[in-house]
């Protein structure tokens, strides 16, 4: 019995000495804020007309961003640039408080998109909001 207890030992200790660490290198990224309240929001009949929408200028998406790189967007109910201490993002798309957002984005600009989770137009706007969006870059 002690021999099958020393060999299981013998074991699992040459087997915990085949440990490899791996480091990973991270990728920088570019991290811009935008700010919006209830009057940023608007409606385009003609390209989404069930959905309010605010179009973010975006000078950092350029044509080799757009096509190579990733954009996330991000949404906050709570930011407080004076006290970030309870600050939560969450990521987009996301259903918040009967709001069902996405976004789309292309060379200079992202826009954000507000509907009912039943796909018709609410009847005011989601009020303000901090929107965050992050460039980070492919490795090609």
């Amino acid at each position: 019995m002690k021999r099958l207890l020393w060999a299981t030992c013998g074991i699992l200790g040459l087997s915990a000495l085949g440990c490899t660490k791996r480091y990973y290198n991270t990728t920088p990224s570019q991290t811009i804020y935008a700010q919006a309240d209830s009057t940023s929001w608007v409606q385009y009949p003609s390209t989404n007309p069930n959905s309010w929408a605010i179009d973010i200028s975006m000078p950092e998406i350029t044509d080799a961003v757009s096509i190579n790189d990733n954009v996330s967007v991000f949404i906050s109910y709570n930011y407080d640039a004076q006290n970030t201490s309870d600050v939560q993002f969450d990521a987009i798309p996301e259903v918040y408080n009967n709001y069902s957002y996405s976004f789309t984005y292309q060379t200079g600009h992202v826009d954000v998109y507000a509907q009912s989770p039943s796909a018709t137009l609410p009847p005011a706007t989601p009020g303000k909001v901090w929107i965050k969006i992050v460039l980070t870059p492919s490795n090609q």
